[in-house]
């Protein structure tokens, strides 16, 4: 039987991350997870940009409709008039254009469902939740080779009612041999980090191909602003990619 390796890209937005993900690594399966119905086309019209730019098919990028947290059933999802700020929790500075009740699910489930046998890299991107979203790998976190999440430096500027900060984050990767090999602040007021981990109980971390300037290349590719060098790098890609 062959071994499902799984790359999840939860908070999907635009689908800029997980794309990437599909494109550089077709070996693994990529699912994307995105609440917002409104952003799925978004997502599936920039999928079909980078098929045609690169004259193939996405066949191991997978959208999923439903909310990740570290409980299943439903919730309200609230879909800001920012679609970077919609999420399972509230905003505490933007205004709710709608609430919706959005299917939730956890990772643990997803990956019994489908077969999970290792999470190669978890991509974390939720708004406020992130922490819930790693809490709801359960007995799973031990296939998480890699991954990423984003939260609130300190306490008193967390953003949305209810969620986390960066103390709460090492308290949990402690318990549970989640190495942080990395931070990087991702906003100019300096109060959200990127946080990059590693599994210890992992001794030898799968290798993921995506990288910054890859990623600025995808973002091209959506925005239709590529130039002729592009062309050059896409070719250079479709040969090495396998």
């Amino acid at each position: 039987m062959k071994i499902n390796n799984a790359i999840f890209d939860v908070g999907a937005n635009n689908g800029l991350d997980g794309l990437g993900f599909a494109l550089l690594n077709p070996h693994y399966n990529i699912y994307a997870f995105e609440a917002n119905p409104e952003l799925i086309s978004e997502i599936k019209k920039n999928k079909k940009k980078i098929e045609f730019f690169f004259k193939l098919e996405l066949k191991n990028y997978e959208i999923i409709n439903k909310a990740i947290s570290d409980f299943n059933g439903t919730a309200d999802f609230h879909v800001s008039q920012f679609n970077l700020c919609s999420s399972l929790l509230r905003y505490k500075f933007v205004k709710t254009k709608k609430k919706i009740t959005s299917d939730v699910i956890t990772l643990e489930n997803f990956c019994i469902q489908n077969n999970i046998d290792n999470i190669i890299h978890l991509h974390v991107d939720t708004q406020g939740s992130d922490i819930s979203v790693i809490k709801g790998l359960k007995s799973y976190r031990k296939k998480v080779h890699s991954g990423v999440m984003e939260t609130i430096v300190k306490k008193k500027d967390i953003l949305y009612k209810g969620g986390s900060s960066y103390d709460q984050v090492i308290s949990l990767f402690n318990q549970w041999n989640f190495k942080i090999i990395k931070t990087e602040f991702n906003n100019f007021e300096k109060k959200e980090i990127n946080v990059y981990f590693l599994n210890n109980l992992i001794h030898k971390n799968k290798l993921l191909k995506f990288n910054r300037f890859k990623k600025r290349f995808i973002n091209r590719i959506i925005e239709n602003k590529t130039n002729t060098k592009d062309y050059f790098y896409m070719k250079y890609l479709k040969l090495f990619r396998l």
